[in-house]
């Protein structure tokens, strides 16, 4: 869900459907390719009064989308490290007008391994993403400066993180995430609302 000031909105997002592709590995690290789709099937979200939400309310793009990257890692003893490359092209504009700007992303991470639970992290996270293309002839700029299109920008952050994975028993192999960091540089577009922070909390299981 998304919420500004005194707005929110819920709802299912986009899905987007990956495939890993090994191209080199000996040993020490590895590349894989990233192929990926997303598919549009995120709400365009009215709000009570019948009238559309902004651009950054919207739960979905409404567009397909192709997600292309790249990633390598590698091991060292109890450290491991990496980059990756990421990257998301929209192939149409969606059904109200507008399509979404592409966007490009480029990290960087170091981990170390305290046991055979416990790692903890550190990553740099770099954004660009370009301007909407169109607008969404329903939205009134003069009612709310969230509707303008012009929109985009870069922005860098630095981010620590923590691991555990079970390593043995009923739940081996699941993993629990937590990552938070803040933005130290943001050159955003028009107006638009910055990043103070991010926290983000996951769990995965391998089988």
């Amino acid at each position: 869900s998304n919420k500004i000031s005194d707005k929110e909105v819920s709802g299912l997002g986009d899905t987007k459907v990956n495939a890993l592709y090994e191209i080199f590995n000996d040993g020490n690290g590895r590349v894989q390719l990233n192929a990926g789709v997303s598919l549009p099937t995120g709400d365009i979200k009215r709000d009570n009064n019948g009238v559309r939400q902004s651009y950054g309310m919207q739960l979905g793009s409404g567009s397909y989308e192709a997600l292309p990257g790249i990633s390598y890692t590698g091991y060292k003893n109890y450290y491991s490290y990496g980059a990756q490359a990421n990257a998301i092209f929209r192939l149409n504009s969606n059904n109200v007008g507008y399509k979404l700007g592409d966007s490009y992303n480029l990290t960087a991470w170091a981990a170390r391994k305290l046991n055979d639970a416990f790692s903890l992290s550190y990553r740099v996270n770099y954004t660009i993403t370009e301007s909407i293309k169109g607008t969404d002839k329903d939205l009134n700029l003069a009612m709310s400066p969230s509707h303008d299109s012009l929109s985009g920008g870069r922005r860098l952050d630095l981010l620590l993180g923590t691991n555990f994975i079970v390593p043995n028993g009923y739940f081996k192999g699941n993993r629990l995430a937590l990552e938070g960091g803040m933005p130290v540089y943001q050159n955003l577009n028009g107006t638009q609302l910055e990043t103070d922070y991010k926290i983000t909390l996951g769990w995965q299981k391998t089988f």
